[in-house]
């Protein structure tokens, strides 16, 4: 550019450095800032933004958190999409303290959090199970004017069923639309229905697989992996045949330890024919089944 008489400026060199990040190269763009720097343009805050998100994408905190203290000490103010890169990589790489802590300091130096903000926080704390503050986060939530979403819950609902509380997850599971006007989703109803399944609560599973299909929810592919899983599992071998049946004739196709798991409780029963039954559909819709012992 200099060559004929272009001169670059600090917009130019974010392009440089935004498509180095994005092709993974961001120690690159590292090196970029700093040639940079030595040519008289100061970096501003989408810079420093650009960089701290590749860093952050890479979980490269160590480098993300320089960047950092070099935007403090020149004087240029994160903003939330700082953090929000910042606390993403954290809640990756780091213990729920460091993510809070981080936090806070957003919290005091003026920044307001945002959805997305929260969302990470809930991930980090119910990662570690601290379900409470989870809890608490919710409610600051209200506090600040921030509506949760769909993505908030399912955090949420995760966090209380991997924990092995299902009646927390079911009491979040019925607030969120009924006080917090959130619809549910597909993925929100695989959540709870994988958590009764783990325990063998094929019962209840059905009750929210019903429960979707009768508000017009459609249930994808794993949403019946689930289910066919859960039966098989309980010896309720001649559901989750039905389920795989109704699984294929809305287009999904099983995967081959699904089919297996179907195939072998059927062998079991000596339903032989209803097995063969089931690997001819399988090759008539182009999958042909692995060897099932």
């Amino acid at each position: 550019m200099s060559d004929k008489g272009l001169v670059p400026d600090v917009q130019t060199f974010n392009i440089l450095v935004n498509g180095l990040c994005k092709m993974g190269c961001v120690s690159d763009a590292g090196g970029l800032v700093k040639v940079m720097i030595s040519k008289g343009y100061f970096p501003d805050i989408f810079t420093f933004n650009i960089l701290i998100h590749g860093y952050s994408t890479q979980l490269k905190m160590e480098n993300a958190l320089e960047i950092l203290d070099v935007m403090l000490d020149n004087g240029v103010d994160p903003d939330v999409y700082t953090y929000n890169s910042l606390l993403n990589g954290l809640c990756k790489t780091s213990k729920y303290e460091d993510v809070m802590e981080t936090y806070k300091t957003m919290v005091e130096k003026g920044c307001d959090p945002n959805l997305f903000t929260f969302n990470i926080l809930l991930e980090s704390l119910c990662k570690y199970r601290k379900l409470d503050e989870a809890l608490e986060l919710l409610e600051e939530m209200k506090n600040k004017s921030v509506n949760p979403d769909a993505v908030t819950f399912g955090t949420l609902i995760d966090g209380f069923c991997k924990n092995g509380d299902l009646d927390g997850a079911y009491t979040l599971f019925r607030k969120m639309e009924e006080v917090y006007k959130v619809s549910s989703s597909t993925p929100t109803y695989n959540i709870i229905i994988h958590a009764f399944t783990e325990k063998l609560n094929v019962t209840m599973a059905e009750k929210f697989f019903q429960e979707m299909v009768d508000r017009c929810l459609a249930p994808d592919g794993y949403t019946y992996r689930l289910m066919i899983d859960g039966f098989c599992k309980t010896g309720n071998v001649d559901s989750g045949y039905k389920f795989l049946l109704q699984m294929m004739e809305n287009g999904f196709i099983p995967s081959i330890t699904t089919l297996g798991r179907v195939i072998n409780c059927l062998c079991v029963e000596d339903r032989v024919y209803e097995a063969a039954g089931i690997i001819h559909r399988m090759v008539e819709k182009g999958l042909v089944p692995e060897t099932v012992n």
